[in-house]
């Protein structure tokens, strides 16, 4: 229901039944755990996690996945998420983007992940705050599937609390 960014081979994502009458209230993901996972060449990205938002034609804006601010009441990320110990590649197709692709989440640690070989971003955050990269390799990215970047970590747009430290990023684009 919304326009991008929500296939993949493990997918975290939130609907609703109407987009042209979403419910007032949101579904929220909490305590999430991806472990010890191998994760080959997918549509688009290998570790997804993204909140509803009503940005496709037709539907209604909920505010709950694109905030506006640090403080936006609208806000309803996903809870305590873990990514830990996991294996991407996108090595063996061109339609595979993002390694992680980690929108909409309030508490998330990404550690101890290997990604190999993706394109857009190997480990990408999106709106989320509090949120933690640290101990991943990211390696090999470069541009697939229409993607603009190529790059090993990326904390992009509307984050806030984010912190990338002790990563092995080399031979990126």
């Amino acid at each position: 229901w919304d326009r991008a960014k929500d296939t993949g081979g493990i997918v975290f994502n939130t609907s609703v039944p109407n987009i042209a009458a979403p419910p007032s209230t949101p579904t929220i993901l909490n305590d999430i755990l991806v472990e010890n996972s191998s994760i080959e060449n997918t549509s688009w990205g290998g570790i997804v996690l993204k909140q509803y938002s009503g940005d496709a034609p037709g539907a209604v804006a909920t505010g709950w996945g694109l905030r506006t601010s640090a403080t936006d009441s609208k806000y309803a990320p996903f809870t305590n998420v873990t990514i830990q110990g996991d294996y991407i590649t996108q090595n063996g197709t061109a339609y595979g983007s993002n390694g992680m692709h980690i929108d909409d989440v309030r508490g998330g640690l990404v550690q101890d992940n290997c990604v190999d070989r993706v394109g857009t971003s190997g480990i990408e955050f999106g709106y989320s705050d509090q949120v933690t990269a640290q101990h991943n390799e990211a390696t090999g990215t470069t541009v697939k599937a229409g993607g603009s970047d190529s790059n090993g970590l990326d904390t992009d747009m509307g984050n806030t609390n984010a912190v990338a430290q002790y990563n092995y990023l080399h031979d990126n684009g």
